[in-house]
C-alpha cells in the first residue's frame, strides 16, 4: 500500500532498528480517532483541516504502513526458504515447494501481475488487480485486524469449489490407518537412534521418544494446536453451528 515489495522491505528493515519498534504480528491493532469533533456534523462545513481530521489522516497513514509491515512478515512467498546454500533441505523442514518432477513452484509463484481490476465483457470473468508477483491477493482491513496472512478473494467458481473441497476434507477427516500409525512409530525409532543408545536416563529417553511420536502422529492427523490443547485440558468435544 505504500510502495513496491523492495521499498517496503527496505522501510521495515530501517524501522526495525529503532528502539521503539514493535513487531505488528505480535501487537494489537489501534482503533482510529474520532472522525469529527462535536461541532463538525456536516462535511460541507469544512473550510480547512481540523484536528480530528488530521488525527484520522495520520491513523490511515499508519494503517497502510502497518499492513505493509504485516505483509512483509507473513505474505511474501519464497520458493527456497527451506533450502540451505548448498542446495540441501534444512533439517526438520518440510519438502520445499519446487520438489516435484517439473521443478516448478506448487503454489504457482510467481503469479502474473495485473495493473488494474477488469471485467471480461463476454464472459463476465473478474480479474483482480495484482501488482506483486510473490504475494497473494489480500484484504487490508482483515490483515490489519487479524495481524496475519489472510484468505484471497474467491472471485471464480473454481476457487470456491477448491475451498469447499479443502474444508470438507478437514470436516470428514478419518482417523489414521493402523499401518500408518505403526509406520510413523517405526520412523521415529529409526531417526532417533542416538537418543535410544545415548547416556540419558531411561525416563528422559522415553519422554523424548514419546513426545516425538505424539508430534508426528498429530502432524499425520493434521490436527490443529488448539484442538490438541483442548483435549489435554479436558474440555468437551462438540459440534456447533458457528
Amino acid at each position: 500500500m505504500t510502495g513496491s515489495q523492495e521499498q517496503v522491505l527496505s522501510m521495515v528493515e530501517v524501522n526495525s532498528k529503532v528502539s521503539t519498534y514493535a513487531d505488528p504480528t505480535q501487537t494489537m491493532p489501534d482503533s482510529p480517532s474520532a472522525f469529527y469533533a462535536g461541532d463538525h456534523k456536516d462535511t460541507s462545513e469544512h473550510k480547512g483541516p481540523c484536528k480530528p481530521c488530521n488525527r484520522l489522516e495520520m491513523w490511515w497513514n499508519q494503517f497502510k504502513i502497518t499492513v505493509d509491515n504485516i505483509l512483509s512478515h507473513s505474505n511474501i512467498h519464497n520458493c527456497n526458504h527451506n533450502i540451505n546454500k548448498d542446495g540441501t533441505c534444512r533439517k526438520g523442514a518440510t519438502a520445499e515447494c519446487m520438489d516435484n518432477q517439473w521443478g516448478k513452484c506448487k503454489a504457482h509463484f510467481p503469479r502474473p501481475t495485473v495493473p488494474a481490476t477488469t471485467v471480461d465483457p463476454e464472459t463476465g470473468y473478474l480479474t483482480m488487480k495484482k501488482v506483486e508477483a510473490w504475494i497473494n491477493t489480500i484484504t487490508p482491513i482483515v490483515t490489519y485486524l487479524f495481524r496475519c496472512n489472510t484468505v484471497t478473494c474467491l472471485s471464480s467458481g473454481t476457487a470456491i469449489k477448491g475451498v469447499v473441497l479443502y474444508i470438507s476434507d478437514y470436516i470428514t477427516k478419518t482417523s489414521l490407518k493402523t499401518h500408518t500409525i505403526f509406520e510413523s512409530i517405526k520412523s521415529v525409532f529409526h531417526k532417533n537412534t542416538e537418543i535410544i543408545g545415548g547416556s540419558l536416563p531411561m525416563k528422559e529417553k522415553a519422554r523424548r521418544i514419546m513426545t516425538k511420536i505424539v508430534n508426528l502422529l498429530s502432524a499425520k492427523m493434521e490436527m490443529g494446536g488448539p484442538m490438541i490443547c483442548m483435549y489435554f485440558l479436558g474440555n468437551p468435544d462438540h459440534y456447533t453451528d458457528h
